[in-house]
């Protein structure tokens, strides 16, 4: 979790979801001091043992897997599923012996200078646009979208070193337990950005290595990644400054919306996969925190990924003050198992239900009866209104649940170990969504599919009208249930655009 995000920051209790970042607590409930000790884990009696081990907090590196199964993706332990295979070690774990602090993060950059830099540092550097065209020009983008990158390329590319005097606060986004983050004006150009403070108890020389950690982004040139100006350390705190998007995150949508009909969920699906994937093949990274909170959206319909994991210390200084109440955590890895692109595919199966339903699906609602309070009992009736909701920019009623007593973070964990695996009914949804959703949500990690797989499945590529090629013109789409062969529609940035303008409430215009 690198911290890249410009809504909201759960705070204890509500919506604080970052579970893999959490310690074991003793007895007494006190939070144990980190220790370099290996640690047995904590078991849990229920139906069986369950084991929920130290969880591994390093920026996950991969090789480039083979595309064509998620069997064949690499694992985040120091073994591989190929032997030939060698993973890049966790920036945070190279030390003095490998070039000093950093070290790692200007390797995987290629052709950047921070390795001669001094150690004393208060900022990222200047960036390199040379790494960033590059990635442009090994993508396939639209007009459009090479567009948006390169006029944000531009407007970044006279930014250096960054200081707290350049900005000025403009209003707060959102706030939780270890930060905040802010709508600020860069002074020297009148630049909106986002900026999250992390406040964090930590030693200047850590705060520099996380800012080296962070430089790679600067190579990050992509229409589905959150933009990164730079970060910066001031009394203390990590200042991560990057894309201003005014939407929000998809959580704060959600809240708006209630519930978001199927051709929206395509959409938002579609452009999340890209992102997946393009983590993976250029920076061969996973996200390991895919959520609604990690999605923000702009109110032109762009769709963007936030908190990836591109810094070690980042995630542990955080770890150390910050447990939630949700969790988006695949069984292997609250298990301590080997894990690789497919945990974020679970992470993505408990997103889409919750944007589909509007509930976080944990505990699993196993009477379908219940979603009748949001849906209709007759499945003709829901998937019509499915496409007129997103065609209108309607809003859609919401599912009412049971209240059920708060759950500890540990009653959680065992929950998504041991329970029935969350679903989608199917008087309520389509089949190929259904489908999607179930196959996201295997326990078996190899028997999950790979996200050129889902980037290709019916529900991706005909729902939304979208190409998994990422072609200019969006194709007229259908439905492919049988009962609405001539529900066709087309749905592309405009179309989500169109919705949040409904849905969301009138924005101030600044940024």
């Amino acid at each position: 979790m690198s911290g890249l995000t410009n809504t909201t920051l759960e705070g204890g209790g509500n919506q604080g979801d970052n579970l893999e970042t959490s310690r074991p607590c003793s007895s007494s409930g006190t939070k144990q001091p980190p220790s370099s000790a290996p640690q047995s884990g904590l078991r849990f009696a229920g139906k069986r043992q369950v084991v929920i081990q130290n969880l591994d907090l390093a920026p996950l590196r991969l090789d480039d897997p083979p595309a064509s199964s998620s069997s064949s993706n690499a694992t985040a332990t120091g073994k591989t599923s190929n032997p030939s295979r060698v993973r890049l070690p966790p920036l945070s774990n190279l030390g003095a012996n490998d070039g000093g602090p950093g070290f790692g993060a200007a390797l995987l950059r290629h052709d950047r200078a921070a390795v001669s830099k001094s150690n004393d540092r208060m900022s990222t550097g200047p960036v390199d646009l040379a790494a960033a065209q590059r990635q442009l020009d090994d993508q396939q983008l639209d007009d459009s979208q090479r567009e948006r990158i390169e006029e944000f390329l531009r407007c970044k590319k006279d930014i250096h070193e960054l200081h707290p005097e350049d900005f000025t606060k403009i209003s707060e986004l959102g706030s939780g337990n270890w930060g905040v983050v802010s709508r600020v004006r860069y002074n020297r150009s009148s630049i909106i950005m986002a900026k999250k403070t992390i406040r964090l108890d930590i030693k200047h020389e850590v705060g520099t290595q996380i800012l080296r950690e962070l430089e790679i982004l600067h190579d990050c040139a992509s229409p589905y990644i959150i933009g990164f100006y730079g970060a910066f350390l001031a009394d203390g705190n990590i200042n991560i400054c990057m894309e201003y998007m005014d939407g929000g995150s998809l959580d704060m949508v959600l809240k708006h919306a209630g519930r978001m009909p199927e051709p929206i969920v395509s959409r938002i699906l579609y452009a999340v996969l890209c992102g997946l994937e393009y983590l993976r093949k250029q920076l061969s990274m996973i996200h390991r925190d895919v959520k609604p909170s990690n999605i923000l959206m702009r109110r032109n319909g762009e769709i963007k990924l936030c908190d990836f994991g591109a810094s070690g210390k980042l995630i542990d200084s955080v770890a150390h003050s910050f447990v939630g109440s949700r969790s988006y955590m695949a069984p292997e890895r609250i298990s301590g198992q080997s894990y690789n692109t497919s945990s974020d595919v679970w992470s993505l199966g408990l997103t889409l239900i919750e944007l589909a339903t509007g509930h976080y699906p944990i505990p699993a609602i196993e009477n379908e009866s219940q979603y009748h309070t949001g849906f209709s009992d007759d499945r003709q009736t829901n998937l019509k209104e499915h496409i007129s909701a997103a065609r209108e920019g309607r809003k859609l009623p919401p599912v009412t649940t049971p209240e059920q007593a708060p759950l500890s973070i540990f009653e959680l964990l065992v929950l998504i170990v041991e329970q029935p695996l969350p679903k989608l009914p199917r008087t309520c949804f389509s089949d190929d969504f259904i489908d999607l959703v179930a196959s996201c949500l295997r326990t078996d990690s190899t028997e999950r599919p790979s996200l050129e797989t889902l980037q290709q499945h019916p529900f991706v590529t005909t729902v939304a009208g979208l190409l998994p090629a990422g072609a200019n013109r969006r194709s007229s789409i259908r439905f492919r249930d049988s009962a609405f062969p001539d529900a066709v529609a087309d749905f592309n940035m405009d179309d989500i655009a169109f919705y949040l303008s409904h849905i969301l409430p009138p924005h101030d215009g600044i940024g």
